[in-house]
């Protein structure tokens, strides 16, 4: 089975006792050791206990599962599945990121607890993808071409659209494949998803799924779309006088007057758009022979019906517009303003559909009113919009019977706002950029245009705005106020967008408590989970220090301060993005504190170590990365018998002492708690340990390897931990006489406990034979 076997520390405990309220303590054997603590508020019944472990790093909220029932692992990776029947199954271990993995044959005895550790390896989130086929509904043939876009549901913003690029379609096959390489934002574990696709002829199909919590393939259910029912649109083309109209071009345009497509009249003057998918709605026909009135009519469809509609056209009349400035005495291009000599246009449309356009350049120089004449205009009622840079859009309604017709009205000037998208370095292609009145509302949305970055706003009504910049992967900016001028060109509103960031900040002063002194010259140290520094920064003259470029995460934050302040311990999370100006620190006195250690043999003669051979490590560190009494690292300076360290703080400390080769090496926690503090140590000599030799067989006589030894004494300290060989033998060394307790843990096997005792020479434990579950 992979994976490290995790050891519980059971000193004053049968491990398959119940009713008991335990603490346990916990380490990582056979890599680096950890240890953390965790109580067990619940009776070890029958069942499965161990670590859920990547690369020896816990791996929390991973659901272990046992006949129907399922324990999660806590921040430790630790988990316990009680109750469950005596017998052989198979164990499954599921958590987010994580492919699940299977255990099979883990047996289950009644009435003891098996050990089961497992080693995981999470998934790539770069690698997640999903795929999918898209098939007509009737037919069953594969649907190429078609386009997929998604979108993702945020929190906080609802169905939000992903950018794939490049842009994703139908195969010949009808495949298509969503990719994580190609998507912004990333895709993610567990993530609800929205797919649309569109494809010609067809209606629109939109699919959610989510995105699997422990697996990068996504394969989701085939999607049939169902064809739009086919149409044709025919009829005959006729000129005022009746005669029929030859190769003239009919346009058939949706509601919202975009082109779908064009016929030519016949000899006969008949036009047809056959095999139309078109829903259900309203459409327009226009006509134009260049003679007679433009011919506009919007016909109605039914989906899957075909439609008859002659066309007749008819002398057309004139629409004379005029437009003067709503302010009086005003004009729509001073002369020297940009606005001078500016194109203003005239555009007559039914529904949304252009029948006709009139564009007017201004006179230079001063022009109060603008005046359009639009020609062969045939009947009906139809909508007249003014636009233009300097002027806001304005429409009017004008109806056209059987006589010229004239409209006249007013409109504001405006001004015209424009600038350019980059990043620092390039253009910036597709980004949102809004139009904010002075109340921050949006009265404009465009999009900057490709490879230039540049936007723009036409016939913008005088006001103080703003434009908010957004593109996936940016930092969304709002530019100062700009100020759109009647008759001028705002051309300020160039906007640079930052990168999201990707990492964040910290800043503060570090004081002394009482008197708030700066605590200059102290030490911020911001630790990994595995206690190794990830950042550090020097307390400045003003008890200020900042902290750039972290690492999104939960750090270990460590303020030190020797011979000055005690040392400060707390937490500090950091997001992408946070500039944290706050994380002040307050520090009691102290951090002055003794130690002072004195070295004999067993019959209390003074034994002299060398310089560098005493070192005392704060807890807060991972033993051995700390290089100054600022990390938390002392050492001896010279060589003697009588060893003293100053500027401590109060607390937790590890002690080595590589002690001379007559006595055996020292490592043992020391606890600081007074500020002079004496520490006699009695070194034991080499001569007087001795070593415990054993062999583990499997209940099949097999040679027990890599099982995990624990070793306490008898007051429940842990000396040692050690693994056994391929031939399932394992020394442990440098044991003084006493008796000991063997814990012994290995996937499969019952936990086993051995009493030795050691008593003046090398012990050689007889042939331990392991017990698995029946």
């Amino acid at each position: 089975m992979n994976g490290n076997v995790a050891t519980l520390t059971l000193p004053a405990v049968n491990p398959t006792d119940v009713d008991q309220n335990i603490t346990y303590s916990i380490s990582y054997l056979g890599g680096q050791v950890n240890t953390a603590q965790t109580t067990v508020n619940a009776a070890l019944s029958s069942g499965i206990a161990g670590f859920i472990t990547d690369g020896g790093t816990a791996v929390k909220d991973a659901v272990v599962t046992i006949n129907g029932k399922t324990a999660t692992t806590n921040a430790d990776g630790y988990y316990v599945v009680n109750d469950v029947e005596a017998g052989t199954y198979d164990v499954t271990i599921a958590a987010q990121g994580y492919p699940v993995t299977t255990v099979s044959g883990v047996k289950v005895d009644a009435n003891n607890l098996t050990a089961l550790s497992q080693g995981i390896t999470a998934l790539v989130k770069a690698n997640i993808t999903a795929t999918g086929v898209v098939a007509d509904k009737t037919t069953g043939a594969p649907i190429s071409g078609g386009a997929v876009t998604l979108e993702y549901n945020n929190p906080t913003t609802g169905w939000t659209a992903v950018a794939l690029a490049p842009a994703v379609t139908t195969s010949a096959a009808g495949a298509f494949t969503l990719n994580q390489a190609t998507a912004t934002p990333d895709m993610e574990f567990g993530g609800q998803y929205r797919l649309t696709v569109k494809a010609t002829g067809y209606h629109d199909t939109v699919v959610n799924f989510t995105t699997k919590s422990d697996d990068v393939a996504n394969v989701l259910a085939g999607i049939e779309m169902e064809a739009i029912k086919p149409i044709s649109i025919t009829g005959v083309a006729k000129d005022s006088t009746g005669a029929v109209i030859n190769a003239g071009t009919v346009t058939l345009s949706d509601a919202d007057g975009n082109t779908l497509g064009t016929a030519t009249t016949g000899a006969d003057g008949a036009y047809s758009f056959t095999n139309q998918a078109l829903l259900s709605g309203k459409y327009t026909l226009t006509l134009d022979n260049s003679t007679d009135a433009v011919y506009s009519s919007t016909i109605d469809v039914t989906e899957g019906t075909d439609v008859t509609n002659d066309i007749n056209l008819v002398g057309g009349y004139n629409v004379s517009l005029t437009v003067g400035t709503e302010a009086v005495g005003g004009v729509f291009s001073a002369a020297g303003s940009d606005a001078d000599t500016a194109t203003y246009t005239a555009t007559l449309l039914n529904g949304n559909t252009v029948v006709a356009t009139k564009p007017l350049t201004a006179s230079a120089g001063d022009d109060s009113e603008l005046s359009f004449t639009l020609n062969r205009v045939a009947p009906g009622t139809y909508t007249l919009r003014v636009s233009g840079n300097y002027v806001t859009t304005k429409d009017f309604s004008v109806t056209v019977t059987n006589t010229n017709a004239t409209v006249s009205g007013r409109t504001t000037t405006a001004g015209y706002i424009t600038g350019v998208v980059d990043d620092g370095s390039a253009n910036v292609a597709g980004a949102t950029v809004e139009l904010l009145d002075s109340n921050n509302n949006v009265v404009a949305t465009t999009t900057s245009a490709n490879t230039t970055g540049v936007y723009d706003f036409a016939g913008v009504a005088a006001g103080n705005y703003k434009v908010r910049v957004s593109k996936d992967g940016f930092v969304t900016k709002t530019s100062a106020a700009a100020f759109a001028v009647a008759n001028e060109t705002d051309a300020t509103e160039n906007v640079t967008l930052a990168a999201l960031p990707t990492t964040g900040a910290v800043a503060g002063f570090v004081r002394a408590d009482s008197t708030l002194t700066p605590a200059a010259g102290a030490v911020v140290t911001y630790y990994n989970e595995d206690g190794t520094s990830a950042y550090t920064a020097t307390v400045a003259a003003d008890g200020s220090y900042s902290i750039a470029s972290i690492t999104p995460g939960t750090y270990k934050v460590v303020v030190r301060d020797p011979s000055a302040l005690e040392t400060y311990v707390t937490s500090q999370t950091v997001a992408a993005g946070d500039a944290i100006t706050n994380a002040n620190y307050k520090l009691t006195a102290g951090g002055n504190e003794t130690l002072t250690i004195k070295l004999t043999d067993k019959n209390s003669q003074a034994v002299n170590v060398n310089a560098g051979d005493v070192k005392l490590y704060d807890v807060n560190a991972a033993q051995g990365t700390a290089a100054a009494e600022a990390d938390g690292y002392w050492v001896n300076a010279g060589a003697s018998d009588t060893i003293t360290f100053n500027t401590l703080s109060k607390g937790t400390y590890e002690l080595k002492i590589d002690a001379p080769s007559s006595y055996v090496d020292v490592d043992q926690t020391v606890t600081v708690t007074s500020a002079t503090q004496q520490l006699p140590i009695q070194l034991v000599d080499a001569a007087s340990v001795y070593s415990v030799n054993f062999r583990l067989v499997d209940a099949d006589n097999t040679d027990g390897d890599a099982a995990d030894i624990v070793v306490f004494k008898a007051d429940g300290t842990k000396l040692a931990t050690t693994t056994t060989a391929a031939d399932g033998t394992a020394t442990i060394a440098n044991l003084a006489n006493g008796t000991y307790k063997f814990y012994i843990f290995k996937n499969g096997n019952l936990v086993t406990t051995k009493d030795v005792t050691v008593n003046g020479a090398n012990v050689s434990v007889p042939v331990i034979q392991l017990a698995t579950a029946n």
